[in-house]
């Protein structure tokens, strides 16, 4: 709430913890208490679909191509706040099934 106040175009947030995507992906499917499978796809193999995609459909293969990114880099922005993802995926659980 306090960059609101701000005049800056960009801002960088995060949580009180840093976490990577696949200890995100646990954390969810452990709050609501699925089983912790999770599967990697090589990026190689990531970087011939999307080939293949742009091909058929450029679009997605737009599209595709920011999953990859999104999904191959750390974005980790400063710690702040007190509340933590595990507290709102619990609290989404009252009102959500996966």
């Amino acid at each position: 709430m306090d960059a609101i106040e701000t005049h800056e175009n960009e801002i960088n947030v995060g949580g009180p913890e840093i976490m990577t995507w696949k200890q995100i992906a646990s954390l969810a499917l452990e709050t609501f208490d699925k089983p912790v499978k999770i599967t990697l796809i090589p990026i190689w193999i990531m970087n011939i679909i999307q080939y293949v995609t742009r091909i058929f459909s450029p679009h997605k293969a737009g599209l595709l191509e920011f999953f990859i990114t999104m999904a191959t880099q750390d974005m980790v922005g400063p710690t702040t706040g007190t509340h933590t993802l595990r507290a709102h995926y619990q609290k989404m659980g009252h009102s959500y099934e996966i």
